[in-house]
């Protein structure tokens, strides 16, 4: 079984063994024995690429044609956009009769163009379809609560409906089924990763199919001790959880949002969860709470901490041995697009003050009387009045509105020291053209989105590849499979690092894995995918090519892998088993530079 160590704190559960194991550099026990693959965040584009990636370790086949590789994996980490394909894979395994072209093509006509948007809409606008209630007991008395009618929720219901309803009973699938092992799937443990808000660290929905491995879902300070509760959390949710983007999504809230026809006692809920880490001070305030969570990708975009962490373990245990080989599948990218300078703007309205707005306003008043006198006190210009009355005394309202809202926004500021500073220089906002208040906004706008989306998570990524491949211990082990590898502006990039890290294989294979034109330019157009839930309707020749680059480069890298470990020891050139899947490796990619998606 595998049992992560929840008693600890994250900084003190690494003994100095631990450490110095890490920093030892170890020859695998086999080629492709006994795999570990982490699948990384980003929307659509995570989850075509996983699929790829997927779909060529069950094309390539050790000893023999029912022996792919794919079912060597026995762990698998996610999060985000990779925790869809990882979780729709991982529980059809888990069923009898599972195929794995069905799976395939599910999954494919699942990204089909914005049929999940659509779907997710009309749930959204669909008062009828929100319908899960619960009780609670508050203030000693029973009440009842309901899931958040909101847009991460509207998602987690579409991928039940579109990805996790079981055809045979019409029931939501849930953690229980991974306990169900009539068929000694290949998987052993299946990790889904989110950030939890209390304590800003990874919270991990983990299972190995064992009772007692319920405690591995959560982390240090939250974590489950109710096996029960925690086998009926719905998948859907789970997923939601996984791929809940800051600013795109309201965050999950637990349990709330996790409510359903087979989990609705909320007290049940917050019990199962041990509050005992989470509350150093003994504060009765924080136990038995809800709290929220959001993306994985928050604090670790690829899975890779519960990967080492579960590696590690593995080394502890005299019964167990470490990884043969640590896959990870990443769609990010270091490319990064340059902060324009936001220039302010001229023109009419752009020239307008604020405090031009409120004087104009104010005239309002002025003429809300003169229309009052008019049309009581001058019968000849009474029908002039008439006319007046209505818009002028809208414009009023407007105006002493405005003046209303500031003075209580004001009294807000006022009550605390940091307010009254910032109501002092407020007014001073008023004095500046809209063209260049448009300008101060845009700028903050942009540089906060570059800031999350870009250099937050790729210093994130930078972070976590350190801790990896920094380490010498998984340094034979690791195999990447980047979705911009082959892109045309990393070219520069891979050949250098190829003729310096791995001159030694690479010259001599360097005419057999040069990439062809037309797979080069595939990868180019895989990379340039935004991160988004949807592919653009019509053909979907960007979904094709960013399953096909997950393909072809996951092909690549496997012979990567073991031009490495002939150069590690002399036996793998002798071994024939691995030596024949070598050359099914070069025929496929010989097939990819001629037709990088003959698979797709």
């Amino acid at each position: 079984m595998s049992i992560l160590d929840l008693s600890t704190p994250p900084a003190q559960a690494e003994t100095p063994a631990d450490l110095s194991r890490k920093q030892e550099a170890v020859k695998p026990a086999g080629s492709f024995g006994d795999m570990a693959l982490a699948l990384s965040g980003g929307g659509f584009r995570a989850a075509a690429f996983s699929l790829g990636a997927i779909s060529y370790l069950n094309r390539a086949w050790l000893s023999s044609a029912d022996d792919p590789l794919l079912k060597h994996i026995s762990f698998t980490t996610s999060t985000s956009g990779g925790s869809l394909t990882n979780a729709v894979y991982s529980t059809a395994i888990f069923k009898p009769g599972f195929v794995f072209d069905e799976f395939y093509e599910g999954m494919k006509t699942f990204m089909n163009g914005e049929d999940l948007l659509t779907r997710v809409f009309d749930i959204l606008t669909n008062a009828k379809k929100w319908n899960e209630k619960g009780t609670e007991t508050i203030n000693g008395k029973i009440q009842k609560v309901e899931k958040s009618h909101n847009l991460i929720n509207a998602f987690a219901k579409a991928y039940d409906e579109m990805l996790f309803k079981n055809s045979d009973t019409g029931k939501s699938e849930t953690l229980d089924i991974f306990f169900n092992r009539h068929a000694n799937p290949h998987l052993k443990t299946v990790c889904f990763n989110a950030t939890e808000l209390n304590n800003g660290i990874a919270f991990r929905f983990q299972t190995n199919g064992y009772p007692d491995s319920i405690f591995t879902v959560g982390n240090y300070y939250l974590h489950f001790n109710n096996a029960d509760v925690a086998r009926k959390l719905k998948i859907s949710d789970i997923a939601a959880t996984s791929s809940c983007f800051p600013s795109g999504f309201e965050p999950m809230i637990y349990p709330h949002d996790y409510i359903h026809p087979g989990l609705q006692n909320v007290d049940d809920m917050l019990k199962a969860i041990d509050y005992k880490n989470n509350n150093p001070l003994k504060l009765n305030t924080v136990v038995n709470k809800p709290f929220c969570m959001m993306d994985g990708g928050v604090v670790d975009n690829q899975g890779l901490e519960s990967m080492m962490m579960e590696d590690n373990f593995r080394a502890k245990h005299p019964d167990k041995k470490p990884f043969d080989l640590m896959m990870v599948c990443d769609v990010g990218s270091y490319f990064m697009d340059r902060f324009e300078p936001i220039a302010a703007t001229s023109g009419t309205v752009q020239n307008i003050t604020l405090k031009t707005i409120r004087r104009v306003l104010s005239v309002g008043l002025l003429g809300l009387a003169i229309s009052i006198y008019l049309l009581f006190c001058c019968p000849q210009a009474r029908t002039i009045g008439l006319l007046l009355l209505i818009p002028m005394a809208m414009i009023s309202a407007v105006y002493l509105f405005t003046k209303y809202l500031t003075a209580k926004k004001m009294e807000g500021l006022n009550s605390t020291h940091f307010g009254r500073t910032i109501a002092r220089y407020l007014g001073y906002f008023g004095s500046l053209k809209f063209g260049l208040l448009q300008q101060m906004m845009i700028a903050r706008f942009k540089s906060i989105l570059m800031l999350n989306l870009n250099i937050f998570l790729a210093q994130e990524r930078r972070q976590s590849y350190s801790s990896f491949y920094g380490m010498p211990v998984y340094k034979n082990r690791a195999l990447s499979c980047f979705i911009y590898e082959f892109s045309c502006q990393h070219d520069q990039v891979r050949k250098n690092n190829l003729e310096t890290k791995d001159a030694e294989w690479w010259k001599p294979a360097e005419a057999q894995l040069t990439p062809s034109k037309q797979l080069q330019d595939m990868a180019t157009k895989a990379t340039s995918m935004a991160t988004t839930l949807w592919f653009d309707a019509g053909p979907q020749t960007m979904r094709d090519a960013v399953i096909a680059c997950g393909q072809f480069t996951m092909c690549y890298n496997l012979l990567k892998h073991i031009y490495r470990l002939e150069l590690l020891d002399a036996y793998w050139k002798t071994d024939s088993e691995l030596q024949q899947l070598k050359a099914r490796l070069l025929a496929d990619w010989a097939l990819f530079n001629a037709n990088p998606g003959f698979m797709v």
